[in-house]
Formats: C-alpha cells, sequence, structure tokens
C-alpha cells in the first residue's frame, strides 16, 4: 500500500465529522437566507400593490376632477 502499514481511517473519521458539521452549518445558513427571501418578497408585493391602489386612486380622483 505504497509503504504505508494501514488505511488512514481515523482521518477519514476526523475528515467526515468536520465535513458533516460544516454541512449542517450550511444547511442551516441556507434556510434562514431562504425565510428571509419568503419575508423579503412578501414585503415587496405588499409595497408594490399600495403603490398600485395609490396610483389608481390619484387616476379616478383626477378622471372626477376633470368630469366636472
Amino acid at each position: 500500500m505504497n509503504g504505508r502499514p494501514g488505511l488512514p481511517v481515523r482521518e477519514w473519521k476526523t475528515e467526515q465529522a468536520k465535513l458533516t458539521a460544516e454541512r449542517f452549518s450550511l444547511c442551516e445558513d441556507y434556510y434562514r437566507l431562504k425565510d428571509e427571501t419568503r419575508s423579503m418578497e412578501i414585503l415587496r408585493r405588499g409595497a408594490e400593490n399600495i403603490i398600485r391602489e395609490n396610483t389608481t386612486e390619484r387616476t379616478s380622483e383626477r378622471n372626477q376632477v376633470m368630469i366636472r
């Protein structure tokens, strides 16, 4: 085995534990960012609806003033 007495099982297990911890950390970050994105999308849609309503109200007010 290329001059080695055995397989480096201990190093592999250490690396596996490290990579597993990193994976869980990245998963937590992903889900946190996913929730934040969902919240921001809700806020964006709400703001767009408010702007659209204000624009519609102004247009209808202008039309009423022109009719008079």
